[in-house]
């Protein structure tokens, strides 16, 4: 298992936090609950589109009522998304997209720092980036990959 390093934050509240570093074979290892929490993401980001889409034809001036129960509806899916993306990041791996379902993980490379990418439909994970790049800079990890 990789160390963690310890980092301060720039906020007053001087907290400290962990980040785990992760091995190619360490993040494919938490895709069997990383999978079944995106799945749930997905979903909830499918509810909260429909939501918004509903309340979007509604008629301002005569179906308040039904605004507001919608209004209350996309607020729970909001914070059930919340809730999953705490635990992927308890995990270790962060949510890029509840859209696509893309989730990455810090790891050490060459002496800097990478993300590790996945996202929904890979069958494992094969790609990275460096930390200042997004998801489409990804590349390939290729057999020379080693840390």
């Amino acid at each position: 298992m990789n160390t963690y390093n310890t980092v301060g934050l720039s906020d007053e509240s001087s907290q400290m936090i962990n980040i785990r570093y992760f091995t190619v074979e360490e993040a494919n290892r938490s895709l069997v609950l990383v999978v079944r929490i995106v799945k749930d993401v997905l979903s909830l980001y499918c509810r909260a589109k429909i939501i918004e889409e509903r309340n979007s034809i509604l008629d301002k001036a005569t179906e308040r009522k039904e605004r507001l129960a919608l209004k209350r509806q996309y607020e729970g899916v909001l914070q059930e998304l919340k809730v999953y993306t705490q635990e992927l990041n308890s995990i270790g791996c962060q949510l890029r997209d509840w859209q696509s379902g893309t989730v990455e993980w810090p790891a050490m490379y060459g002496g800097r720092e990478i993300y590790l990418c996945w996202r929904m439909g890979d069958a494992k994970v094969e790609y990275w980036h460096e930390a200042y790049e997004h998801f489409a800079a990804r590349r390939r990890i290729g057999e020379d990959f080693d840390f």
